[in-house]
């Protein structure tokens, strides 16, 4: 059992599953499946496009991605506490259940899961915390796997299209109570790939993500997803491990 001073800062957890099940959510719809033809509504959309049509181009073009990397700013604010924190990263995801984010340049935050351990890094406390995959892995491998069950996962509501910005935006509201109230995804028209996303978590605290750079279905090495802890690194793990 750790001591008080090798507990995982309640903030920095709350947070880091805030950013999980957004970036769970939302990775996987700009990805391309090169083995797989995508219907129609993915590729060439008309005028008005329904909510149905939205719905069938997520869930059949971008449900089965291998892997994605990406460059992110993300904002985050905190009602409560009336701040706004920002922060550049780059994430690389891969099926089944791998994740590395880095935050900062230079790093800050690291957050790595080869699918059963989570390492949670942060350069200023010189400690690495390892843990088991939170809920098993549900939070990042269940969202991945079942993005497929869009209607039957969320409450989907197609918003009004921004003037001059040739995007669709959607929210998600969980059937079921989570770490977040909602979910904005901002896609661009043409091909239903991800451009921004707002959570919105059960504080009302707000994160705002904008993603570039995106790189689907490349082999990413599984090294990449095992924490290495640098030198005169701390490393605390704890749970059933």
């Amino acid at each position: 059992m750790p001591g008080p001073e090798e507990r995982v800062p309640v903030s920095i957890y709350k947070k880091f599953t805030t950013l999980l099940l957004g970036l769970a959510l939302t990775a996987p719809l700009g990805w391309a499946n090169p083995t797989a033809s995508p219907p129609p509504a993915a590729n060439q959309v008309t005028a008005p496009v329904t909510l149905s049509e939205v719905i069938s181009a997520v869930e059949q073009t971008y449900g089965t991605a291998t892997s994605i990397r990406a460059e992110f700013v993300q904002v985050d604010r905190s009602k409560a506490m009336g701040t706004e924190v920002r922060q550049r990263g780059k994430i690389a995801l891969e099926r089944p259940r791998k994740m590395r984010v880095d935050m900062g340049f230079p790093v800050t935050h690291t957050y790595v899961s080869d699918g059963k351990t989570m390492s949670i890094y942060v350069a200023k406390d010189k400690q690495v915390t390892m843990m088991p995959e939170l809920d098993g892995g549900a939070g990042m491998g269940v969202l991945l796997e079942d993005l497929g069950k869009l209607s039957e996962l969320f409450n989907v509501t197609l918003l009004p299209e921004k003037p001059g910005k040739p995007s669709i935006t959607v929210q998600l509201v969980p059937k079921q109570p989570g770490a977040f109230k909602s979910l904005l995804l901002t896609l661009s028209k043409q091909k239903y790939v991800l451009q921004d996303l707002v959570l919105v978590n059960q504080l009302d605290d707000v994160t705002e993500m904008n993603f570039t750079a995106v790189r689907m279905n490349q082999d990413i090495p599984d090294a990449e997803f095992t924490f290495v802890a640098p030198p005169g690194v701390k490393v605390v793990k704890t749970g059933a491990m």
